[in-house]
C-alpha cells in the first residue's frame, strides 16, 4: 500500500520555536527594563558616536576590522547580514562601505564554499542527497546563469548556495566573480538605506519623525520593489528558455510567502 505523502505543516517548527524564543526575550527585556525607549536610544546614540569618532580617526584600521567581522559572518552565513550592512552604512562613507562590504561578503561566501568542498564534502553529500543532485544537474545544464539566479533569488538561503556550490565541480574563481557581481545590487540598496538614516543622536533629540526623509522613503521603496523585479525577470526567462530553479533546503514555500531582499 502506498503511503500518502506527509503534509507540510502550515508554519514550520523552526519558525514557531523562533517566535516563542523571541517573545520570551522581549517579555524578559520589558521586565528587566531593557526597552526603556528614551534611555536605550541615548545609550545606542552614545555607542554610535563613539564608533563614528573612532572611524573618523582610524579609517583604515576600521575598514580592516569591519571587513574581518563581515567575512566571518558571511562564512557562517549569518542570517541578519542585512542589518549589519545597514549599521555599517551609518558610520562609514557610502561608496567605501559598498566596496569593502561587497568584497568581504564575497570572500566569506567563498570561504564557506571551500569549507564545504574540502572539509565536509562526504558528510554534506550524504546529508542533502537528492536535493544536491538536483542542484548539480541544473548547474551542469545552465552554468553561470544558474548561480546568478540563485544569488539574486531573495528566497534561496545564502548558506545553501555556498554549501551546494562547494559540492559541485564549479571553479572557485567562477564562484567568486559571479557572487561578487550578483550580490552588488542588493548590497548597494541595503547600504543606501543605512546611509540615509539620521544619526541616532538626532533621533534621540528630535524624535522618530525626524527619521522619515524622502531619501529614506525612496531607499525603502527600492528595497521593497527589488525582489519583485528579480522575480519578474526570472519568470520571463523561465517561460522563454524552460529554465527552472530547484527547491532547496530551507526554501520550501518561501517563494510564495515572501520576497525579502538580502545582502547575500
Amino acid at each position: 500500500m502506498n503511503q500518502s505523502p506527509r503534509k507540510q505543516p502550515l508554519v514550520p517548527a523552526r519558525v514557531v520555536i523562533f517566535l516563542l524564543l523571541a517573545t520570551a526575550l522581549i517579555v524578559c527585556g520589558f521586565k528587566l527594563g531593557w526597552f526603556d525607549g528614551p534611555a536605550l536610544l541615548q545609550k545606542l546614540a552614545d555607542i554610535q558616536d563613539d564608533i563614528r569618532t573612532y572611524v573618523d580617526a582610524n579609517l583604515f584600521t576600521s575598514v580592516i576590522i569591519a571587513s574581518g567581522i563581515y567575512i566571518g559572518l558571511s562564512t557562517i552565513a549569518f542570517p541578519f547580514s542585512v542589518l549589519v550592512s545597514i549599521c555599517i552604512a551609518t558610520v562609514f562613507p557610502y561608496y567605501l562601505a559598498v566596496l569593502f562590504v561587497t568584497i568581504s561578503a564575497t570572500i566569506g561566501a567563498t570561504c564557506g564554499m571551500l569549507l564545504s568542498r574540502y572539509l565536509f564534502r562526504d558528510m554534506l553529500r550524504r546529508w542533502f542527497g537528492e536535493r544536491f543532485k538536483q542542484f548539480d544537474e541544473l548547474w551542469q545544464r545552465d552554468g553561470t546563469w544558474f548561480l546568478v539566479s540563485m544569488r539574486l533569488a531573495p528566497y534561496v538561503p545564502f548558506f545553501t548556495i555556498n554549501v551546494f556550490s562547494g559540492l559541485t565541480n564549479m571553479k572557485v574563481r567562477t564562484f567568486f566573480w559571479v557572487t561578487l557581481i550578483a550580490i552588488l545590487p542588493a548590497t548597494m540598496v541595503n547600504l543606501f538605506v543605512g546611509s540615509q538614516l539620521e544619526p541616532l543622536r538626532e533621533i534621540a533629540d528630535n524624535g522618530i519623525p525626524s527619521l522619515l526623509t524622502w531619501e529614506l522613503v525612496v531607499a525603502l521603496s527600492i528595497l521593497a520593489v527589488m525582489p519583485l523585479v528579480i522575480r519578474f525577470v526570472f519568470l520571463r526567462r523561465n517561460s522563454v528558455s524552460g529554465f527552472s530553479q530547484p527547491q532547496l533546503p530551507g526554501d520550501e514555500g518561501a517563494a510564495e510567502e515572501h520576497g525579502g531582499c538580502g545582502n547575500r
